[in-house]
């Protein structure tokens, strides 16, 4: 990819060393807005396979929303 760029380092970074990620976690840990974009240009890449799957999120109200959760195989 030729415009590899520090959030996809950060990104990519997270996902080895926790194996997910989602937009809240992007946004909170790194101030990384617009995952989604930055998770297709990764899986540009030949050698980085990522998945994607829902979960249910509880926020500080104790309102449950669905989240979609990155992962990495």
């Amino acid at each position: 990819m030729a415009l590899f760029k520090k959030e996809h380092e950060i990104i990519l970074k997270h996902l080895q060393e926790y194996g997910s990620i989602t937009s809240y976690e992007a946004r909170d840990k790194y101030g990384i807005i617009r995952l989604p974009k930055y998770i297709s240009e990764l899986r540009l890449l030949d050698d980085i396979h990522i998945s994607e799957d829902w979960i249910l999120r509880e926020d500080e109200f104790g309102n449950t929303h669905s989240c979609k959760v990155y992962l990495i195989r």
